[in-house]
């Protein structure tokens, strides 16, 4: 996890130029991690950032795009964000990508499977 968070901000320039708006790194790592599903809590905690800062940012760039709804935003972030990431991540060396994409085996989402597979343990007790 916090490798992406670096390499998010390391690129942030190169994504940014690509762009028709121009956003801060912090604001890319915001909308990163939102568009996955953490909460505004949980994307502060990982960025070592209060909630109310994360709150901050999302607003800014909602004003810049003049958006109004949570949804939108995440539809900007996969239409025009996530291509620019990607096409940076495909110029990388294999080892250099895997070592990207642990973020998947987080403990937050490590929780969240064992949550699930206790619901449907206790589902089929019922």
């Amino acid at each position: 996890m916090v490798k992406m968070i670096e390499y998010l901000k390391a690129h942030a320039d190169e994504i940014s130029q690509s762009l028709k708006y121009k956003h801060c790194p912090r604001e890319i790592q915001c909308l990163y991690f939102l568009s996955r599903g953490f909460s505004m809590k949980e994307t502060g905690r990982l960025l070592g950032i209060s909630h109310r800062t994360v709150e901050t940012y999302i607003v800014r760039i909602k004003e810049k795009l003049s958006l109004n709804y949570k949804s939108e935003l995440i539809l900007y972030y996969f239409k025009h964000i996530e291509p620019c990431i990607l096409r940076i991540i495909l110029t990388l060396r294999t080892d250099e990508v895997l070592s990207l994409l642990t973020f998947n085996d987080s403990g937050r989402d490590i929780q969240l499977k064992a949550a699930r597979s206790e619901e449907r343990r206790v589902g089929k007790e019922c």
